[in-house]
């Protein structure tokens, strides 16, 4: 068994992985780190110093210096993860609440205690039960594949109701009991975690886990294990995956036979109430079996007609397209007229963006232009300029300064399915919109008609931004000149400042 205990050393590992990720432990919890980070200063200002230093005796002096600002910092940390560590073998975790859109969610008291705490807590989880959730990316891939093949199969998208909240924690605690895999003080501060929930809501039913609070989903695919291997035993499945709570079922009739796309459904929500002793049932408003064993029109969400290359009639209904992990996935069915012969049918596979992700995109690019109305009377550039700075980062890719996985994350990267340029158009229409009513001149209107979407997604735009603004001042400039001395620089504008206005609960 894996030491799953609050030790220094167990602290250690979690303070390391996690700035590995590009979370910075001690600038998050400033007053525990306070003596760290004064040396992890000191220690910069040395290797600055040695990097210009050309004297080697005093490059010596100052490689003598780091090492001895480096052991001592490291000596600092090894004192506070014991600090850390014996405070945890007191800690009672309290749960909190904040409401996003319309669902209830839930975080510990925002304390170094708590931060370890709960990471411990995952890893003994994860490394245990060897919980490895399949990424959005991989099951994207995999179900526009299989669907993309056009062989007939019925295909069931469905997702489970109030996910979390219907989970009942007796049968967490004791499938964690049978197991014999966790220690029991690992049990223990689980079972702790959940009282404290339950006392929140005010609700001694044992039902439910707190959504938002990171062993809750670990807990959740644990519970989940039985009802997936149960479906997965279905006849005729091809292909199954579920992300949290939203589900995607496909299925092969064997033999050439038919059969009824409700037959399949009705079995996997029969699982979910039997499994779960009537806890668990699917969400109607997001279930649709799609029927493709005859054709395929049930996912036909683009039609046009072309004649010499030219469309002269399209019609699109992303309804008839599935909805799936931010994307609707479908088919585009286009008729060729030619001038002599037959007419010609031809398919494709269509990947856009869903309603969801562009309500949210069209929601941002409002409240950006709002902002810039209210602030451009007391500085009408840099409002233009953050302005700017929020439609290209709308529409650009980023890579953090600070991380340390060399994730890329925006438009394309987080989308990269996307093969029909509908949305982006109408994303750029939505753009072009609010540019015309803006009270901007004609000349700062024609600048921002160059920006797009549709242009960004297609070139991978690629802007790397730092997290805090920072101001860089005129290389031309003379140092002495006196009007050097009121130049304020020009500011680039960080992360933080860009998203500060999409910060609300319903984008």
């Amino acid at each position: 068994m894996i030491d799953q205990s609050f030790s220094p050393q167990n602290i250690e590992k979690i303070f390391d992985a996690e700035n590995k990720r590009g979370v910075n432990v001690e600038r998050l919890f400033e007053d525990t780190f306070k003596e760290s980070l004064r040396l992890a200063g000191e220690i910069k200002d040395i290797r600055k110093n040695i990097k210009y230093e050309n004297n080697q005796t005093e490059k010596r002096s100052l490689l003598d210096n780091l090492e001895k600002y480096k052991t001592s910092r490291k000596e600092t940390l090894g004192y506070i993860f014991e600090k850390i560590s014996e405070d945890l073998k007191i800690y009672s975790p309290t749960i909190t609440t904040k409401v996003i859109g319309s669902k209830f969610c839930y975080t510990l008291n925002p304390c170094v205690e708590s931060f370890f705490y709960s990471k411990i807590i995952q890893k003994n989880l994860r490394e245990t039960y060897k919980i490895k959730q399949l990424s959005r990316y991989h099951i994207l891939k995999s179900v526009i594949l299989a669907i993309s093949d056009q062989f007939p199969k019925v295909v069931i998208r469905t997702d489970i109701k109030q996910f979390y909240e219907s989970i009942p924690q007796q049968d967490v605690i004791e499938k964690l009991e049978a197991d014999h895999l966790i220690s029991v003080n690992t049990r223990r501060c689980i079972v702790k975690t959940l009282e404290s929930y339950n006392q929140l809501k005010g609700d001694q039913s044992n039902i439910g886990l707190p959504r938002g609070i990171g062993i809750s989903a670990y807990l959740s695919e644990i519970y989940m294990r039985a009802i997936d291997n149960e479906i997965n035993k279905i006849d005729d499945l091809v292909y199954y995956a579920r992300y949290v709570d939203d589900i995607i079922a496909i299925f092969i009739p064997n033999n050439g036979r038919r059969t009824v796309a409700d037959e399949y459904l009705n079995t996997i929500k029969s699982i979910f109430k039997d499994k779960s002793n009537n806890y668990l049932e699917t969400n109607s408003k997001k279930t649709e079996p799609y029927d493709l064993q005859l054709d395929i029109n049930k996912l036909v969400a683009i039609r046009e007609t072309s004649k010499n290359n030219i469309i002269i009639e399209r019609e699109i209904d992303y309804k008839k397209a599935i909805s799936y992990l931010g994307y609707k996935i479908g088919f585009k069915t286009t008729k060729t007229i030619p001038d002599l012969g037959k007419t010609k049918t031809s398919n494709v596979t269509i990947v856009d963006f869903s309603d969801e992700k562009i309500r949210r995109y069209k929601a941002k690019i409002k409240l950006t232009f709002e902002h810039y109305e209210r602030k451009r009377k007391h500085n009408p550039m840099n409002s233009f300029r953050l302005l700017i700075s929020r439609l290209k980062y709308l529409m650009s890719n980023t890579q953090l300064s600070n991380n340390k996985s060399n994730v890329y994350v925006g438009l394309y990267y987080s989308f990269p399915f996307v093969i029909e340029g509908t949305r982006l158009k109408e994303l750029d229409n939505c753009l072009k919109y609010y540019i015309g009513r803006s009270k901007l001149s004609n000349e700062r209107k024609i600048e921002l008609r160059k920006l797009s979407f549709e242009t960004a997604y297609r070139d991978k735009m690629l802007i790397k931004h730092c997290f805090e603004n920072k101001i860089y001042n005129s290389h031309n400039a003379k140092f002495n000149d006196p009007i050097n001395t009121r130049n304020k620089g020009i500011i680039k504008f960080g992360v933080k400042e860009i998203t500060s206005i999409w910060r609300n609960d319903e984008i």
